[in-house]
């Protein structure tokens, strides 16, 4: 089939295309920056060309999913002040959660416990099934060991007080960032 070595670095769940031509892929990534983080970096070939997507150019993507607003937007100013993100989204449930998840495939997702229409822990378990190199921060004000056990079981990487270790978000970011460059 024409292209075939070009569609089997990609995540065909991610990227569902028919046919394109180099100049139409040129173009797409050349005009539309965000959709460099579909992909990863490494060379592509179609049609006898080559292109060079470089990793170190891509800033992570972040996902923090809570169900209180006034927690997302001041945990997503905090994080743009930090000026290591490329992209910060939002969701406040676990539907909405899945949903981005799924589009965005974040570097980094800062989850709470408690959401509105399925808690915390089925999220983390889906990220760990379906995203397994995404890293999972549980921000919570729920922080009895049982939680912190089960977390870890599932893949979180940290699990933090969102009462009292608010502060620590950042420096956590910043060390899986750092992580994920090298």
């Amino acid at each position: 089939m024409y292209g075939k070595e070009f569609y089997q670095g990609f995540d065909k769940n991610r990227l569902v295309c028919s046919i394109l031509t180099t100049n139409l892929i040129n173009y797409l990534l050349t005009s539309f920056g965000e959709l460099i983080y579909l992909f990863e970096s490494r060379n592509y070939s179609f049609a006898g060309s080559t292109i060079k997507i470089p990793m170190n150019k891509q800033k992570p993507v972040v996902l923090i999913v809570d169900d209180t607003v006034m927690f997302r937007k001041q945990l997503k100013e905090i994080l743009e002040d930090k000026g290591a993100i490329g992209l910060i989204e939002e969701a406040g449930s676990y539907a909405e959660g899945v949903e981005k998840m799924d589009a965005l495939s974040p570097a980094v997702v800062l989850l709470d416990i408690g959401l509105p229409d399925k808690n915390g822990i089925e999220l983390l378990k889906y990220i760990s099934k379906k995203h397994p190199h995404t890293e999972v921060v549980m921000i919570t004000n729920n922080v009895n060991d049982y939680y912190k056990k089960q977390c870890k079981a599932l893949g979180a990487g940290y699990f933090i007080d969102k009462s009292n270790q608010f502060e620590m978000i950042s420096r956590v970011i910043a060390e899986i960032v750092s992580k994920k460059e090298k």
